[in-house]
């Protein structure tokens, strides 16, 4: 059985507050549906004068590495399946769970935000 949140084809729409409320609200879109290159620490975004900072970790706070793939969308390697060395058969194509290894994306922006969309596929 598969255990998957994945970001596949994921669309985050999230509307910045600059200080005065919804009168000066701007609507900025991130997809990850665009293949990186390759297991790493953090992805960074910026549209629009707003910095995103993609992390992973687990539930019990261990690091997990991040990654896009085309048609994939975000994927998580935690510290087992890096052992590995992250293989798609261990589903790196999304943000899974396996016992006390529970995936959990980390979306850390650059100014206050207010998230109105997130889509999972």
């Amino acid at each position: 059985m598969k255990f998957t949140s994945a970001f596949g084809a994921a669309v985050l729409s999230l509307v910045t507050l600059f200080g005065a409320p919804q009168a000066i609200a701007a609507t900025v879109t991130f997809e990850f549906d665009k293949a990186t290159k390759g297991w790493t620490d953090q992805l960074d975004y910026s549209k629009s004068g707003l910095d995103l900072a993609v992390t992973g970790m687990t539930t019990n706070g261990w690091s997990a590495q991040v990654a896009t793939s085309t048609g994939g969308g975000l994927g998580m390697c935690n510290v087992f399946e890096k052992i590995f060395g992250c293989p798609t058969a261990l589903d790196q194509d999304g943000i899974d769970n396996f016992a006390v290894l529970d995936e959990v994306a980390v979306l850390s922006f650059s100014k206050k935000v207010t998230l109105k969309k997130l889509t999972f596929n």
